[in-house]
């Protein structure tokens, strides 16, 4: 290779379609490396037809690895945000193709690097932080929350992980116990109950500031449903005790501070659809009972507009039929244009009725916009409604994870992988189909067998848990630096 002109590289180059196949010519000789890495626009366009970045964890998987790129060097220099990413001139895309399909190959392959934490501090720390994962006591104290932080503290140094705990100084939690959490890249969302009095109350912390008190959005409700959170934008409903018959619904920009809300009659189950620059969209379902037959579930998609006299704005809406008795129906976004309503899981198990699952698509602009029915489906008592990801949506139908395809509602049947939905990072279509179905992989959840405080959660890159008193994290994506030609040539390979 080292003798080749420069015009026969770059004919092989160009005679390849196949992207494993440059991966693994890249590691043959710095100057096909070279020539390979310089395809930026190639690669780009890859990356975001494979990793589309409308599943959350693909957009966090990115947003780590754009800041751990950016803070090597300079330590206060972020990327602004998810939308801007694909714009970042500072992303080396041949290199984030790779380092994106080989955290795939370390999760399927159990390949990971330990951390032991065993000091916990509510200390204000500096640097710059790439992600954070939640431990969460269900049903005990909300103090007992804590948080297992990465952080590069300063430029070229490694980033380290760290023990935090949440700043509940002058709350009195004696009686209270965390009973749903929320989480995303930056912020952390916990509803508490205090139990013999039966108040609901719901508290939002930025995982940058874990030192500073955690702000309250309801304190000692009668009831709060349909919390959402997506991005910077958190979506609540609660009822006071003072009036029993009317719901406040209220929309909060957490980046900004602010906040809109409304009275309405009626609760509803809401989902955020899409976030731009200068606005949020969310989907509303309620449903009514018609006769024995038939529920009505009519759909709203509303747009906030802030700093406005009328921030809450209908944009389109579409009512719908769906058999079966009067249950809840529950929205559940698929992307930025596709969501999915369906029976509420608990519903269906209890009283042993068929799930019904609809997908709509949001069509057309901002001053023409339709909700379009694609598919229904009818299927057995639901244990669990997944995830959703590319061109599938994945549900637990009788403790078994079953695939169904997106485009048409059928049933999809591929590899079956726990580590998939630890993470949420998915192989590319052309690997998934080259894995075989009857192969048995590690299962990274499987370590909860052996668990005696707690369970295991995960983010795209770790797992973080805790056994007989310590606190420990496995890295995959560090695991993945440590031996990056390993993990990318084995990664289009195994």
């Amino acid at each position: 290779m080292r003798r080749l002109p420069d015009d026969v590289l770059d004919h092989i180059i160009n005679a390849s379609d196949d992207e494993a196949a440059l991966v693994v010519l890249s590691w043959t000789c710095h100057r096909l490396r070279s020539r390979v890495r310089a395809l930026q626009r190639m690669w780009r366009m890859r990356f975001k037809h494979q990793f589309p970045q409308d599943s959350d964890s693909e957009q966090q998987w990115l947003r780590q690895y754009t800041r751990e790129r950016e803070t090597e060097t300079d330590a206060g220099r972020v990327a602004a945000g998810s939308s801007t990413l694909f714009d970042s001139p500072r992303i080396d895309w041949f290199d984030a193709y790779c380092s994106r399909c080989a955290i795939e190959y370390c999760w399927r392959h159990g390949q990971y690097t330990t951390h032991y934490l065993t000091k916990s501090s509510a200390d204000h720390l500096t640097g710059v932080r790439l992600q954070s994962i939640p431990l969460i006591p269900f049903s005990h104290s909300p103090k007992g929350i804590t948080v297992a932080s990465l952080w590069r503290m300063q430029p070229q140094q490694q980033p380290t992980w760290h023990l935090q705990q949440l700043r509940w100084e002058g709350i009195d939690f004696r009686s209270d116990v965390v009973i749903k959490t929320w989480w995303s890249g930056e912020h952390l969302v916990v509803e508490t109950k205090d139990v013999p009095a039966a108040l609901y109350s719901l508290y939002v912390v930025r995982f940058d500031a874990l030192h500073e008190q955690p702000y309250p959005i309801a304190i000692d409700k009668h009831r709060i449903d349909s919390v959402a959170l997506h991005k910077n934008w958190l979506l609540c409903q609660y009822q006071n005790f003072t009036d029993l018959t009317t719901w406040v619904f209220c929309a909060y920009d957490l980046a900004t501070g602010s906040f809109y809300e409304k009275t309405t009659k009626d609760s509803s189950h809401y989902c955020i659809q899409r976030v731009t620059a200068g606005s949020m969209y969310f989907v509303s379902v309620d449903s009514s009972h018609s006769n024995a037959d038939t529920e009505k579930v009519v759909c709203r998609l509303w747009m906030v507009v802030p700093n406005s006299t009328a921030p809450f704005q209908q944009v389109a809406a579409k009512e719908l039929r769906m058999s079966g008795e009067e249950y809840d129906v529950i929205p559940l976004r698929i992307d930025d244009s596709r969501f999915a309503i369906h029976l509420d899981n608990m519903d269906v198990l209890l009283n042993m009725a068929p799930a019904t699952l609809t997908l709509l698509e949001i069509l057309g602009e901002p001053e023409d916009t339709v909700l379009k029915e694609r598919w229904l489906r009818r299927l057995e008592a639901v244990g669990e409604w997944l995830s959703a990801s590319g061109l599938l949506f994945f549900v637990d139908i009788n403790s078994t994870k079953s695939q169904i395809s997106l485009v048409d509602g059928s049933d999809v049947y591929r590899a079956q992988l726990d580590c998939w939905h630890a993470s949420k990072l998915y192989p590319s279509e052309n690997r998934w189909a080259k894995i075989a179905v009857d192969i048995k992989w590690p299962n990274p959840t499987a370590i909860t067998d052996t668990i005696e405080e707690g369970e295991i959660v995960c983010s795209p890159t770790s797992a973080f848990y805790r056994k007989r008193g310590a606190f420990i994290v496995l890295d995959y994506q560090k695991h993945y630096a440590s031996k990056s030609r390993e993990s990318s040539v084995g990664a289009f390979h195994k």
